[in-house]
């Protein structure tokens, strides 16, 4: 888990009520070698599908045709916001 994630796990922890802070702190403590086992065993790796990279390519294509022709990604994020 990077910085900037922990930073979020941890803002939102600290909301939480301290009962509920105790008794997650609890568990992580009683499970912590299931966890650790689980964290290093997930199998990240993945194939794209022909279907995706077709995809993709026609994407990295019509960008490289027109830039301009997408929004960035803050942008994008803050569109979004607003429909929540």
């Amino acid at each position: 888990m990077n910085s900037t994630n922990v930073a979020i796990l941890n803002e939102h922890l600290l909301r939480r009520p301290e009962p509920i802070r105790e008794d997650l702190a609890q568990y992580i403590t009683e499970h912590l070698d299931e966890i650790e086992e689980e964290l290093h065993s997930t199998d990240t790796s993945f194939e794209l599908s022909d279907e995706l990279k077709a995809e993709l390519d026609r994407r990295l294509e019509a960008y490289e045709k027109d830039p301009t022709a997408g929004v960035s990604w803050e942008e994008l994020d803050e569109r979004l916001s607003r429909l929540r």
